[in-house]
């Protein structure tokens, strides 16, 4: 022990009915299984941070919520059939996203680490200078119910094998909502030909209210079913101007909505 990284994860909502198209509602599942990579050996969590972008159709309202965040390691498969020896399989999904937590699933040994989200001060601790909120651990300090609220040593043992990276290991989190999430959006495109280049009109929503240079940006698909990568945003050039780092990636659709892939960003430091 004694040396420290941060790892950062950016888990993604589609826009799509079951994503950021419908709000979601306390216990529901926030974003599926995502998978990451650390360096191989036990690990010990110090703290860890959750930021989240407003509400994108409600002018810099915050979306002052917090999470339950659960950690699994990859573990053998348990689809019938299956080989025992498949021992670096993901864990099973706890729902559909947007719906409430399935009670009909079992992962074996795969969860290794829950955070639930009285650490991060239930939600009472979340601050914000703007209208990004931001949640911390709150270490050792007693809830309402008088719960620790952060319990150390919050252990994370070696986790699975990347064949690809011997000497790192994977692991897997996913979120559960502890209150209403909002990510429902009203900027829409506002242009009927399909782009060439990397500039995108928009309307109805300033963008500047809840996107910073760096995200990526998806467009609802055919439906509300599926989601559409159009790239990275360079530049926020007005409240009806995007910029994009290259030419958009696909063809985009008149009136159809917009919002950024990763609303959430998870900082995540360790002691190994």
């Amino acid at each position: 022990m004694g040396k420290y990284f941060e790892k950062v994860l950016n888990p993604t909502i589609p826009i799509t009915t079951v994503g950021s198209l419908t709000a979601f509602a306390n216990n529901d599942v926030l974003f599926d299984w995502l998978e990451f990579t650390m360096p191989r050996g036990t690990k010990r969590l110090l703290a860890a941070t959750i930021q989240t972008i407003p509400k994108p159709a409600a002018g810099f309202a915050v979306n002052d919520k917090s999470i339950d965040l659960i950690f699994a390691i990859p573990g053998p498969s348990q689809v019938a059939g299956s080989s025992i020896s498949n021992n670096n399989t993901a864990p099973i999904s706890l729902g559909t996203l947007n719906s409430a937590v399935s009670a009909d699933v079992f992962n074996g040994k795969k969860i290794i680490q829950f955070i639930p989200n009285k650490a991060f001060g239930g939600g009472f601790a979340e601050a914000h200078i703007d209208s990004n909120s931001l949640l911390t651990t709150q270490s050792f300090n007693p809830s309402e119910d008088g719960d620790t609220l952060f319990n150390y040593p919050c252990m994370f043992p070696d986790g699975g094998l990347v064949p690809s990276e011997p000497h790192r290991s994977k692991y897997y989190v996913t979120g559960i909502a502890a209150g209403a999430f909002d990510f429902t959006t009203d900027c829409v495109v506002n242009q009927s030909a399909d782009l060439d280049g990397s500039v995108l009109t928009v309307s109805t929503r300033d963008p500047l209210q809840f996107v910073t240079p760096g995200d990526t940006i998806i467009m609802e698909g055919a439906s509300g079913s599926s989601s559409l990568d159009l790239g990275v945003v360079k530049s926020i050039d007005s409240d009806t101007q995007i910029t994009f780092t290259t030419p958009v990636l696909n063809n985009i659709v008149d009136t159809k909505k917009i919002g950024v892939k990763s609303p959430i960003t998870i900082r995540l430091y360790f002691e190994e």
